[in-house]
Formats: C-alpha cells, sequence, structure tokens
C-alpha cells in the first residue's frame, strides 16, 4: 500500500528531531548575533524567516508520516508534542523578528543582546538534549536540562533587569509598548526552550 508503513525506521523520527532542533537553534544564535550588531543587519528577518520555513516542512512531514505510521519507536502523543514545540521555537523566533520589523527597531538594547546570548546558550543545549533521546540517555538529559533550567533563571534576571533600565529611563507610550512586548516575547522563548528539555525527560521516563 502506498504511502503505508507498518514498520518505520526507528531513527527516521529522531533523525527529524535533530534537523528541527538545529534549525531552532540557528534561529536563535543568529538573532543574538544580530542583536550584538548596531543597527540591526537587514537580513536578520529574512534569514529567520528561512529557517522557520525549513522547520515546518520538517514538521509537516513528521506529522505526514505518524498519521501513515502504525507502529512509532516512541508513543505517538510524545512524537506530536517534542515536534510541534521545536517547531514553536522557530515560530517565536519569527515572530519576534517581525514584531521588531513593524516596530521599527532598528537599534538593539544592551539588554535585548545579554539575553540573547543565554538564548542562543539554551538553544544549544535542548539541541543537545534532543540528540540524546535517539540513545535514550537519561544521564545526559538529566545534566543538559539542569544547564537549561539554570539558563532559563538567568534570563529570567535579566529580563527584569531589562524591564527595570526601560522604565527608569520613562519612554514614551509607544517606546514602552514596543520594548516590553519586545522582552516579554523573548522571555517566553526560554521558558519554551525549557519546556521542551522537560518533554525529553518525560518521554523518557516513559520509555524507562
Amino acid at each position: 500500500m502506498s504511502g503505508f508503513s507498518l514498520i518505520p525506521k526507528n531513527d527516521v523520527y529522531f533523525t527529524d528531531f535533530d534537523e528541527a532542533a538545529a534549525l531552532a537553534s540557528e534561529s536563535i544564535a543568529i538573532f543574538a548575533t544580530a542583536v550584538s550588531q548596531s543597527p540591526l543587519p537587514k537580513s536578520l528577518g529574512p534569514d529567520v524567516l528561512a529557517l522557520e520555513e525549513k522547520t515546518a516542512v520538517i514538521t509537516d512531514r513528521v506529522l505526514d508520516r505518524l498519521d501513515n505510521s502504525f507502529i512509532t519507536p516512541i508513543e505517538r502523543e510524545d512524537i506530536y508534542r517534542l515536534i510541534t514545540e521545536i517547531d514553536g521555537i522557530a515560530d517565536d523566533m519569527e515572530g519576534i523578528t517581525g514584531r521588531m520589523d513593524v516596530f521599527g527597531i532598528t537599534e538593539p538594547t544592551p539588554e535585548l543582546s545579554a539575553i540573547a546570548v543565554v538564548l542562543s546558550e539554551m538553544g544549544t543545549h535542548v539541541r543537545t538534549c534532543i540528540q540524546a533521546l535517539r540513545t535514550m540517555d537519561p544521564k545526559a538529559v538529566r545534566e543538559e536540562t539542569r544547564l537549561v533550567a539554570a539558563l532559563e533563571e538567568k534570563v529570567d534576571d535579566l529580563y527584569r533587569e531589562a524591564l527595570r533600565s526601560l522604565f527608569a529611563r520613562r519612554p514614551e507610550a509607544w517606546d514602552l509598548v514596543r520594548w516590553k512586548e519586545i522582552y516579554d516575547a523573548v522571555e517566553n522563548v526560554a521558558d519554551d526552550l525549557l519546556r521542551i528539555a522537560r518533554t525529553i525527560g518525560h518521554i523518557l521516563v516513559r520509555h524507562s
């Protein structure tokens, strides 16, 4: 029967997870590099959008395969949850760069740059955590999750400091609104990255 796989190769889903995670991590890294520059490079939006589109292709491929597979290497709901959470990071980054374009932000703040550096580090650790899922290595996943959680707390601290700095300079209303939204968005990415690491931990518990 064309398009139907009774027993899929066990490594296919893990390969897709790895590829999607690499793209999502690259998106954060590109953002971090861009917001360390002044003015922002004009290529930021298109570059991040291109990565989001590539991630969406992988996500669609995984979901299509899931519909046509009878047996999967891990629970179907875990596959769905993990790939959509990874895809969500790429969506988040595209949304942030889109907002910055709409808001006319061309000069990053030191606070945004500092947060982005930590986000990029989180993305790298989450990618490693996802790679460890292939071998079901609980020790590696626990260690990476611990590092991700510590970095998420650091982002929370930087986020609060960014808001203090923003309000301290008593900006015009429009400036307050646009920067508050950007800071909120990048802080949410940190939350989403931690959620992915914890999702992987839950998957390992279910399959241990």
